[in-house]
């Protein structure tokens, strides 16, 4: 049932009853105030022709003076004791002049001749234009009925939201999300790995770029609305096509794509690298065998322990066409980042959480260190190396020195010690390879002379892995006092050879 109310201004006004006690705004006036719980006893509501399909509301003051004007006829209809009922049947009407309209009307011949019901349309043909009339009618009306009562029922506010979120949304595919996702600065990125030795050319996203034979390249700074996939395409130097790769795209999404799933990847667990414990004691074995004058055969129990060692992070040998950083990390996949990006990240504000850690795809070897020494593993021995730096202890000499002595009269050698760093490799025969990369300084005496230099230390193996040769170098010069002498230099040579002889020169 509505409530029938009148503002202050005396503007009679009308709202269903499940708006009663709130606020509502007079069109008239535009006050604001609260709807009563019930009908007010001076306010009626009447329909008449020409009057709203709903009735009208009416001052019951003015309603009797239309009444008593002869504005309303006995068959117009008043809404009372929550129904609508003729006038004549609740008041009493004065008599009208002229002929008066019966209260029910004649029997009709058709249909059609019939008089409308107040309220209705009259019954006939249907005619597009009086349906879309009606609907714009009905569309003004509702329109000017919401504007006198800010309230809404849940449905309407229901299918309002939704109509407001479908729009976002539509707005945010189309474009503004791009927008957005770049002002935030959340890019994704492709690796796209080359598995042949011919170049290509890849394209994705409108975007062209060279892949070079057993290459990579990557597209950075990708920003898009929301998930999509995207066609890789990868052509030939003739134009043919070679590969096509359905590429997922996503804000800080990193993806790698290995084309005709040709490639193998490790995948390491780094966050245990901490745990996996080295056998130190095999490093003071190496400096005991290079300080007494022994083959440095723990030069290779060392690199089988190192190889352990990286064997314990290693988790799984994949293969595939697509990767993300969902679930992987590419640091030694190649995944460099633009200057744009670096900048951004530098002034973008790191989350308080740590990261979770992934696990580390490898393209191809990965350095892990362990006790001081790092290895280069790669599951094929002879693709890694080693590099292993030891500390020699006490200050020693490779060889005695009355022997120097007898070389070269008035010659001291001082005692040395320090770190020597050995690299292992494999040569294109899978025989290993030593390097040794750094030396040991040290002085030497000659008449009084002082002479600095330093101790390289080079040990050699054949490919039985059981027969050594090393030699110990010191090269050293001795700046003289005034300028006009000349510097002189000294070189000692000691060389242990395959054969078990020892040699020792001096210049």
């Amino acid at each position: 049932m509505p409530i029938l109310f009148k503002c202050e201004c005396g503007a009679p006004g009308m709202v269903p009853d499940e708006y009663a006690g709130k606020e509502y705004t007079c069109t008239t006036c535009g006050h604001r105030g609260i709807i009563p719980e019930v009908s007010a006893d001076d306010c009626v509501l009447v329909y008449h022709s020409g009057f709203p399909n709903e009735g009208m509301v009416l001052d019951k003051q003015a309603f009797w003076d239309g009444i008593a004007a002869g504005q309303y006829l006995p068959n117009d209809l008043i809404f009372h004791e929550g129904a609508w009922k003729p006038l004549r049947m609740v008041y009493e009407m004065p008599p009208q002049e002229g002929p008066q309209e019966s209260p029910e009307p004649d029997l009709a011949l058709l249909l059609s001749d019939l008089p409308p019901m107040p309220g209705f349309d009259k019954q006939g043909s249907i005619h597009p234009m009086r349906i879309i009339r009606n609907f714009l009618h009905n569309s003004v009306e509702w329109l000017k009925r919401k504007r006198s009562t800010k309230h809404k029922t849940t449905r309407q506010k229901t299918v309002y939201y939704v109509l407001v979120l479908i729009i976002l949304i539509i707005g945010y595919v189309c474009g503004l999300g791009k927008v957005i996702n770049f002002i935030r600065w959340r890019p994704a990125y492709v690796i796209v790995l080359n598995p042949d030795s011919e170049p290509y050319t890849a394209k994705l996203d409108g975007r062209e770029m060279e892949l070079p034979a057993n290459g990579k390249v990557i597209f950075p700074d990708i920003f898009v609305s929301i998930s999509s996939n995207k066609t890789l395409k990868i052509h030939k130097k003739t134009g043919e096509l070679a590969y096509s790769v359905k590429v997922p795209i996503r804000p800080e999404l990193d993806v790698l794509v290995s084309p005709g799933n040709k490639l193998e990847f490790e995948v390491f667990s780094l966050e245990k690298q901490k745990e996996v414990k080295f056998n130190g004691r095999l490093l003071q074995e190496l400096a005991a065998e290079i300080t007494q004058n022994k083959a440095p055969t723990t030069l290779f129990k060392i690199e089988n322990e190192l190889r352990e060692c990286a064997k314990k992070l290693r988790i799984d040998t994949v293969q595939g066409q697509i990767f993300t950083s969902e679930a992987y990390s590419f640091t030694y996949c190649g995944m460099t980042r633009s200057t744009d990006y670096m900048e951004k990240m530098r002034d973008k504000k790191q989350k308080e959480a740590a990261p979770t850690p992934k696990q580390e795809l490898v393209h191809t070897t990965i350095p892990l260190s362990f006790g001081g020494c790092r290895i280069t593993y790669s599951p094929d021995a002879k693709k890694g190396s080693c590099n292993i730096a030891v500390d020699t202890g006490k200050p020693f000499l490779p060889f005695k020195a009355e022997d120097l002595a007898k070389q070269k009269t008035g010659l001291v050698a001082t005692p040395f010690r320090g770190r020597l760093t050995f690299d292992l490799s494999h040569d294109a025969k899978g025989n290993r390879t030593i390097n040794s990369s750094a030396g040991i300084p040290a002085k030497a005496l000659v008449e009084k002379r002082e002479f600095n230099g330093t101790w390289r230390y080079l040990p050699v193996v054949k490919p039985d892995a059981t027969t050594w040769q090393w030699s110990w170098n010191y090269d050293g010069n001795h700046a003289p006092k005034f300028k006009k002498g000349k510097p002189q230099y000294l070189k000692i040579n000691f060389t242990h050879g395959f054969d078990g002889k020892e040699k020792l020169t001096v210049k």
